[in-house]
């Protein structure tokens, strides 16, 4: 819309841009609802897929909200149980598990099928997210290019997690980075300072660990051969996942 526009860049251009891209999100959520409405299954299984549909709908705004709170506060002050809470509201329950819940439930699914999924889904979404974070951080800033996690500051786990390892000095200057200017200096201090702390190993070994604890949850759940593969495999398709892992599908097929 505003590239559509003379001055794509006037404030009354991204204005209306901004307030047309709301009612947009606002219509998809809308058209999702009627979707599942008009679905051909059975009233009874309608009636716990647009619970979950709601579940889901207000999980996602809570993990944005949480997500922009975070954003100014202290790191001695965060927590990891509310980083992590922020990734399973904002990301897992919509994007991964909410949406594998919502199929076992159409298709009649028994409960505890639909908990392993839940429990799969939100291991897989947490190192989604990391994986993302980690991504991002991947691009050397003295190369150019955007950074918008390291210019907002964003409060991700692996920020958290450098300035739990940092020593005294090493913290101190972290927060002193993060009140600089938004700017080139700004990035490549930040980037070296969670380089140096050793955090991004950190957040491999905890991708690790999401990937175990989700490859357990399908192999406790009550699920055919071909079943416990299929979503097995989805775990290949993480970023940084080139393939399904070799012990993986030695299980699967088991």
């Amino acid at each position: 819309i505003r590239l559509d526009l003379d001055d794509a860049d006037a404030p009354t251009a991204s204005k209306h841009a901004a307030d047309l891209g709301l009612v947009a999100g606002d219509l998809l959520a809308a058209l999702g609802h009627r979707l599942v409405a008009r679905s051909a299954a059975p009233a009874s299984r309608l009636i716990a897929v647009q619970r979950l549909v709601a579940d889901m709908l207000v999980d996602t705004g809570l993990g944005e909200a949480l997500d922009i709170l975070y954003d100014n506060a202290p790191l001695d002050h965060l927590t990891e149980r509310q980083i992590l809470d922020a990734y399973l509201l904002k990301t897992s329950r919509y994007s991964v598990s909410g949406p594998l819940m919502l199929g076992a439930l159409l298709a009649g699914s028994p409960p505890a099928v639909v908990r392993a999924l839940a429990r799969f889904g939100d291991r897989l979404g947490l190192a989604y997210q990391l994986q993302n974070d980690l991504d991002a951080l991947a691009l050397d800033p003295t190369q150019g290019g955007d950074h918008p996690d390291l210019d907002r500051g964003k409060r991700t786990w692996v920020l958290w997690k450098a300035h739990r390892l940092l020593d005294p000095v090493g913290r101190d200057a972290l927060r002193d980075a993060l009140l600089d200017p938004v700017g080139p200096a700004r990035r490549i201090r930040l980037w070296r300072l969670i380089h140096a702390s050793g955090a991004i190993e950190a957040g491999r070994q905890r991708l690790q660990t999401w990937r175990d604890q989700a490859i357990n949850a399908i192999d406790d759940a009550p699920l055919a051969p071909t079943q416990r593969h299929a979503y097995l495999a989805l775990i290949g398709l993480l970023p940084g996942a080139s393939s399904l892992p070799a012990e993986v599908a030695e299980k699967a097929t088991a």
